[in-house]
């Protein structure tokens, strides 16, 4: 399954909003593989960097904007866990907080859909993607794992649960 195929599905979650389209790259020699690139509208700014997260003594994130954050990437985790895609690269690379409009409430946004459409089409080992903080501590030492879908899938679960964390104890 590609990304244009995620995108345009209509149960598509708004949190992959913002896809506009990806350039594919021939390889320039023989040993080279061809490479993809995808474009996303400019939305917010980094997880770990969005600068409206409540600093020490300041009152926490209202509870409508920590509910639409966690619904945005529970959402787009199940979207592709419940179609056999883990994502394995949510970090602060790939997810993007937000607003639509000032007022608004807070959004997140994926970009992208990590490695696990082209990890399960594949089905061979791999290196996990290190992202300190948010990768499962088994895996911390960027271990080689076989294509294990239910471990795949529980990657992704950590990942979601420290982010999960984060939002609610601010």
């Amino acid at each position: 399954m590609e990304l244009n195929d995620i995108i345009r599905n209509p149960d598509c979650p708004p949190a992959f909003e913002g896809y506009l389209g990806s350039l594919r790259q021939e390889a320039v020699f023989p040993s080279n593989k061809e490479s993809y690139y995808h474009a996303f509208e400019a939305f917010g700014e980094p997880i770990e960097r969005f600068s409206g997260w409540p600093q020490a003594g300041e009152k926490p994130l209202k509870d409508e904007d920590r509910v639409m954050v966690l619904k945005d990437l529970v959402g787009a985790v199940a979207f592709l866990h419940a179609r056999g895609l883990p994502h394995l690269c949510l970090n602060e690379g790939t997810l993007r907080v937000g607003r639509e409009a000032p007022g608004s409430p807070l959004r997140l946004r994926v970009v992208g859909v990590g490695a696990g459409p082209s990890l399960n089409a594949a089905n061979r080992t791999f290196q996990v993607p290190n992202s300190w903080a948010y990768t499962a501590p088994e895996v911390l030492s960027g271990l080689i794992v076989q294509s294990n879908l239910p471990a795949l899938f529980a990657m992704d679960s950590w990942t979601v649960g420290t982010i999960m964390v984060m939002l609610i104890g601010g």
